[in-house]
């Protein structure tokens, strides 16, 4: 196998798990066992490629969805943190 090829097969590795990771924060909670095992499987391929001084590929179709996955639980934190402000003593129409 080649160094590129080698690099790329890490890269998709790299995008795999924290795709899974953004996942199952997302379903169960970033606290939950199956957020965390991923989240722990993907930082030891992160400090690998840190080590290796490869860069994660941003172009591929798993970080797209990671990063949709970001956006929407960004956007049901926001209106839970808006919906908690109405509710504080005071709040009026």
């Amino acid at each position: 196998m080649k160094k590129a090829d080698m690099i790329k097969k890490i890269q998709e590795k790299d995008a795999k798990l924290y795709l899974q990771t953004k996942q199952y924060e997302s379903r169960f909670g970033r606290d939950s066992h199956l957020a965390t095992a991923y989240r722990n499987e993907w930082m030891a391929i992160y400090e690998l490629m840190k080590e290796l001084d490869i860069k994660s590929d941003h172009s591929l179709p798993e970080w797209d969805k990671a990063m949709e996955i970001i956006n929407e639980m960004r956007i049901i934190e926001r209106l839970e943190e808006e919906d908690f402000a109405k509710r504080d003593i005071g709040y009026s129409l």
